[in-house]
């Protein structure tokens, strides 16, 4: 299992480069919070308001960020109202765990997590 720094490093430094407003939960934080079990996932709960859901479809965007475990010519598009509704209803669920994976952010990471 790589280092935590490891797993958290990248999905920050590209949250906190488009400034979106969130706070690390699960088991990344229950491990800086001092827990020996080292989840391989980074879980984020973001502000929903539309400046920030623009600021994290953008994030999004910039490491072309893809729908997880659908057929890749599905129409998707990737954007603040995308993101909004599917916040709604589901305001405890990981948005990515249905619905959104990066190649390029996830390694070494298996998702980020932004629900």
């Amino acid at each position: 299992m790589p280092p935590i720094i490891k797993i958290i490093e990248e999905p920050l430094k590209l949250l906190g480069e488009h400034s979106v407003q969130c706070v690390i939960i699960g088991g990344v934080a229950a491990t800086l919070y001092g827990s020996t079990i080292l989840t391989n996932d980074l879980d984020v709960c973001y502000a929903r308001n539309t400046e920030n859901l623009e600021r994290l479809a953008t994030a999004l965007q910039s490491v072309s960020a893809k729908l997880r475990n659908a057929p890749p010519d599905l129409p998707f598009i990737l954007d603040a109202e995308t993101l909004r509704r599917s916040a709604q209803g589901r305001q405890e669920r990981n948005l990515t765990e249905s619905m959104i994976h990066s190649p390029k952010l996830m390694s070494p990471c298996r998702n980020l997590s932004l629900g």
